[in-house]
């Protein structure tokens, strides 16, 4: 994640170069991303401004709201059959 320019890249080492990169200075795909996770053909992302987790589909890359929240997003992760969340104010199950 980039978070001062709103956007996730992938960057490939061994090809020295960005495979993948969606969101920008001029985009409102993102709002100060944080954290990527990736479950299941999706990245879900963490915004930290828009309070929201983003899904992005793997196959197409197409971008949706997940969840949204009533503070800042930090992390989001899943464990067995169960999803977590970092908010400002401390972790929950979701």
């Amino acid at each position: 994640v980039v978070p001062e320019q709103n956007l996730i890249i992938k960057y490939s080492l061994l090809q020295n170069r960005v495979i993948m990169r969606i969101g920008g200075d001029s985009s409102n795909t993102f709002s100060n991303p944080v954290a990527v996770t990736e479950y299941d053909g999706y990245l879900y992302v963490c915004n930290r401004d828009s309070q929201k987790i983003k899904r992005v589909r793997l196959s197409n890359f197409a971008v949706e709201d997940y969840k949204e929240f009533d503070e800042p997003v930090y992390k989001y992760v899943r464990i067995e059959n169960h999803e977590y969340v970092i908010l400002e104010s401390g972790v929950y199950l979701l």
